[in-house]
Formats: structure tokens, C-alpha cells, sequence
């Protein structure tokens, strides 16, 4: 459970019970209606306390509370919290009854557990579906029954492989004291050190530009960098937040002057495979790039498939290629990027039979060859979730540059002709001309049988 919701949520139970219920005999502003003797300073006073909870049944006085210290809460719920099992009004205990009922296409993702007077609410932080709920609570009392429900959704989980675009727009919507979930990758050029490196405590802090210098990530007490000076270009894995104006990763962060994003990347996918139990897969489709260490079965000619073991980060943590597709040259020394379903089988961790592979293809490519994959698998007007980068040659213009409106039509060719993403209404593009290659990001969509990226997107130019 996050800090900040923990103490958010124990701070509203612990106010709530206190200015809601009071020993039996004794009266509180939210339990006590004004007398007609008690003179009334509404005309010359401002107000500025909550207006005091209707006198009523039990039932009803706690279920007001409840509205009143829950309602408050945010629709999303991508973590644990916890509610009242049962309040005090007026030295009365009043039990509540909490259920949970699913209104979406997801009928499971949270459970709710009870100790004591605290119900948590579990809820999968790693659904890979959205789960949309209703918490209602039930509460008896004299006699007499009331319902209070608060609407909820668990998020779908993130693969974690966010474009570096989608990260930083997600790092900087965060509230002070927030935090993304997970570890994230980014890479940009060092443009200042606050803090030099400590020789005591083996760290520095420095402050990387990634984008652009309206968008500064600081690294606070990144592990190492002793050698590390302004204009330095690294790649930094690590948690990310926000601390008051600053947005930075946490201390403890690691970095590599050679590794790519998605090099690095490579790190975290070894250690997520490399945590399951024996049988379990992790969801989605991945991409890893390596050597050919070892060939446990050769190449079939009646099945067409060849078993590897691949190289990707070190030696312990090897990664086996199980009936890869195709393979018929493929030796030890090979270096190749495979695309497939990740699991662990008994004490082997492998890509699933059916994976695929290319000597050519880089990590990038591959990547981007995916999200032309789950493009193309839209229905007409769906979109993809978040912000994307593909690079591609133009190989037609639909619609020149407009000096009016200073944008241009361009479409892209991406991994194959039979898969173009159009980019419609690109900012800029006055000097663009068939044959360049750029990198565009922005969002996704299908608009009736054109997949292209959304009016506004932005590119880049990729030397020659």
C-alpha cells in the first residue's frame, strides 16, 4: 500500500471517529444540532466547519459519516486501502457489512479481508485488465438498515515498457509526494550536478535532460558516478516521483554510459521472468536481443523449429529458446533478437515454442514492430492507450505542408508495406520530403481503415 493513501485513509477514519462519535452523555459539533435559545452567528461570521451530521437513526448518522469521510476518495483505486469494519456513534458501536460487486467484463480483483475493526481491501495491483467495482457497505443498527456504495476501478496493470514520451508525461502529472509504480528507464544528457560524488557514500546526484530543459530529471544519490561530468549522456534504471517541485528518481538509482533504453531495459524483463514460480508466464509479448550460447536441440527439418539458449544479461541468467520457429543456420556465436511469450517451465526459463527471431532486427525495431502489431489489431475507431514512438521512412505525402495551419500528412513506412501508419496532420514537416526517416511520437488510432498517429504528433529528423 502506498504511504501517502495509508495515512491519507487513517487520518480520515481517526478525524472522522472523532468529530462523528463521542462517549455516551457527551455532544460534539457533527452530532449536535443548534438550540432555538443558542444565538446564531451565521449573519456575522463566516462558516468554517462542515456542516454537523442530521440527527437521526444509527443507521443513518453512520452512513452520512461514512459518505461524508469516504466520498472523498478517487475513483481509482491502484493499491490497497482500508475502511471501518464498524464505528462508534454516540458510544454506540454500529457494525458495517462490506461487499464487493463487479460491473465490468472482470468479475475478480478484489478481496476483502477483515481483522480486528480494519477491512483491507486488497485489490491486484497486477490485474492485466481494467476491474470496475462497487464497494458497498451495509450497515444495522436498531433495527433499521442503510446502504452506502462508492463506484471504483482497479487500473490495468503496465507492461512496464513505456516509450520514454509516455513516461515523462506520466512523471510529471504527478502531485507532490507521488510516485510511479514500478521501474522505469530513461536516458539523457547530464546538464548539471547539484551534488558532486561522495567518496564516503559512493553516490552523486545529478540533473538529466531527457527531452527537452522545460522537463529536468534529477538522479538524487545515483549509485556510483564518480567519473560523471556535465554533458555525459547515460541511461538510468530506477523508481521515479515527484519531491515537492522536483522530479526525480529515488536514490539507489543505477546507470550505463553504453547501454541503450532498451538494452537496459533488458535488465528488468531477465529479473520479472526470473521471479516467477515454476509454471507461470508473464503477460504480453516480449523482446530480447543475444548470443547464442548453447543448442540443447537442433534445427528440425520435419518440424521446421531449432531449440537455443541465448545469452541476454550474464551467464546466470541464461534464457532458452524453445522450439524456435525456423533456425536452419542459426549457430553457437549467433547474435539474434527474438519476439515471443515469456515463462518458466520446471527450472528452465524460455520463450514459449512458436517465438520468432531476426539476425537483422534490433531491439528498436522489434519494439517498434510490435506496436504496428497491436495497431493493426484495432478495431475502427479504437485507439491505443498512452504516448508511442515509431521511426520510418516516408514513402508518400498525402498532404503537403499547409503555411496556414503549419502541419503535413506523411505516411510512414514502419516494418513492411503492407503495414503503413500514416501520421496525420504532423506539427511541422515544411522541409519534409519522401525518403526521409523520422521518429514520431505521439498517439495511436484507427480511423476507419487508416492506422495512423493522431493530429499533433511531433518528429524528428534521423541523420543519414
Amino acid at each position: 500500500m502506498k504511504r501517502a493513501l495509508a495515512i491519507l485513509l487513517a487520518t480520515i477514519l481517526c478525524l472522522g471517529l472523532l468529530s462523528a462519535c463521542s462517549p455516551a452523555g457527551e455532544q460534539t459539533t457533527a452530532s449536535t444540532t443548534p438550540s432555538a435559545t443558542q444565538p446564531s452567528t451565521a449573519a456575522t461570521e463566516p462558516e468554517t466547519t462542515l456542516a454537523p451530521l442530521d440527527h437521526g437513526s444509527l443507521a443513518k448518522r453512520a452512513a452520512d459519516y461514512l459518505d461524508m469521510a469516504y466520498g472523498i476518495m478517487n475513483k481509482p483505486t491502484p493499491e490497497d486501502y482500508i475502511i471501518p469494519a464498524s464505528i462508534n456513534i454516540d458510544g454506540k458501536p454500529v457494525a458495517i457489512s462490506w461487499t464487493v460487486e463487479y460491473t465490468g467484463d472482470v468479475s475478480e480483483g478484489v478481496e476483502l479481508v477483515t481483522e480486528g475493526n480494519i477491512v483491507t481491501v486488497d485489490v491486484n495491483e497486477e490485474s492485466p485488465d481494467e476491474v470496475n467495482y462497487i464497494l458497498k457497505g451495509t450497515i444495522s443498527a436498531d433495527g433499521e438498515t442503510k446502504e452506502v456504495s462508492f463506484v471504483h476501478l482497479v487500473p490495468a496493470a503496465d507492461s512496464g515498457d513505456l516509450s520514454t514520451a509516455e513516461i515523462m508525461a506520466r512523471l510529471f502529472a504527478l502531485e507532490a509526494g507521488q510516485s510511479l509504480k514500478g521501474t522505469y528507464v530513461l536516458r539523457g544528457e547530464i546538464v548539471s550536478i547539484p551534488s558532486a560524488y561522495s567518496a564516503e557514500y559512493k553516490n552523486i546526484t545529478v540533473n538529466l535532460k531527457v527531452t527537452d530543459e522545460e522537463h529536468i530529471v534529477q538522479c538524487y544519490r545515483l549509485a556510483g558516478g564518480e567519473e560523471l561530468k556535465e554533458g555525459d549522456v547515460i541511461t538510468v534504471m530506477g523508481a521515479l516521483k515527484r519531491y515537492n517541485d522536483t522530479f526525480e528518481f529515488d536514490a539507489g538509482a543505477t546507470y550505463s554510459k553504453e547501454l541503450s533504453v532498451e538494452e537496459m531495459k533488458q535488465q528488468l524483463v531477465i529479473e520479472e521472468l526470473y521471479s516467477l514460480e515454476a509454471g507461470q508466464s508473464l503477460k504480453g509479448t516480449y523482446v530480447l536481443r543475444g548470443e547464442i550460447v548453447s543448442i540443447p536441440s537442433a534445427y528440425s527439418t520435419e518440424y521446421k523449429n531449432i531449440t537455443v539458449n541465448l545469452l541476454v544479461t550474464d551467464e546466470d541468467h541464461i534464457v532458452q529458446c524453445y522450439r524456435l520457429a525456423g533456425g536452419e543456420e542459426l549457430q553457437v556465436g549467433d547474435v539474434i533478437t527474438v519476439m515471443g511469450n515469456l515463462k518458466r517451465y520446471n527450472d528452465t526459463f524460455e520463450f514459449d515454442a512458436g517465438a520468432t527471431y531476426s539476425k537483422e532486427m534490433t531491439l528498436e525495431q522489434a519494439k517498434d514492430a510490435l506496436v504496428v502489431e497491436q495497431l493493426y489489431e484495432l478495431e475502427a475507431g479504437q485507439s491505443l492507450k498512452g504516448l508511442f514512438t515509431l521511426t520510418g521512412k516516408i514513402v508518400s505525402i498525402p498532404s503537403a505542408y499547409s503555411a496556414e495551419y503549419k502541419n503535413i500528412t506523411v505516411n510512414l513506412l514502419v516494418t513492411d508495406e503492407e503495414h503503413i501508419v500514416q501520421c496525420y496532420r504532423l506539427a511541422g514537416g515544411e522541409e519534409l520530403k519522401e525518403g526521409d526517416v523520422i521518429t514520431v511520437t505521439g498517439n495511436l488510432k484507427r480511423y476507419n481503415d487508416t492506422f495512423e498517429f493522431d493530429a499533433g504528433a511531433t518528429y524528428v529528423k534521423v541523420e543519414e
